[in-house]
């Protein structure tokens, strides 16, 4: 019995003698694990890619609201402004109509100039593009009379804003 009692022990040892000699290697792996996963913290850090959303799920847009423009540091104020006061007269809104037509008619000047370029037809795309350049000058004078127009009526000095207070 005694014998068996010590073959026990042996037996014991030998296991947990064991056990613990591998219970420093299990933790030197998992160090060692560890040191790679550390070390590939490297900066800068890597972002991270955009969540994705399931296509069920659209993201929600707001509807546009148009922003006033107005001089007044009273966006309420009954006060207009006075650079837009202008800007619906018959004469202003003819001269930017008449400039928006030759800006059209530059443009259909220009492609059907590009299309006679791309069929071989050389003649014909150099007097698209000559009709192009005319309306494009009748355009900008259109454009400048009307800038020119409404700066003058904007910026009128009213006799009753030069009399003494």
């Amino acid at each position: 019995m005694f014998f068996i009692i010590k073959g026990i022990r042996i037996l014991l040892k030998a296991l947990c003698a064991g056990s613990a000699q591998q219970e420093p290697s299990e933790q030197q792996q998992q160090q060692q694990q560890w040191r790679p996963q550390q070390q590939q913290a490297q900066y800068p850090p890597v972002q991270q890619p955009a969540p994705v959303y399931p296509p069920s799920q659209p993201p929600i847009q707001q509807p546009h609201k148009p922003q006033q423009h107005s001089s007044s540091p009273y966006p309420h104020s009954p006060r207009p402004d006075q650079n837009q006061a202008n800007q619906h007269d018959p004469h202003y809104m003819d001269l930017r109509k008449r400039a928006n037509e030759e800006g059209d008619a530059m443009a259909r000047c220009f492609q059907q100039s590009h299309e006679a370029y791309a069929r071989g037809d050389g003649a014909g795309a150099k007097e698209l593009s000559n009709q192009g350049k005319e309306h494009q000058q009748k355009m900008e004078k259109l454009n400048k009379q009307a800038s020119d127009w409404i700066y003058v009526e904007n910026n009128k000095v009213h006799t009753f804003m030069l009399l003494p207070h």
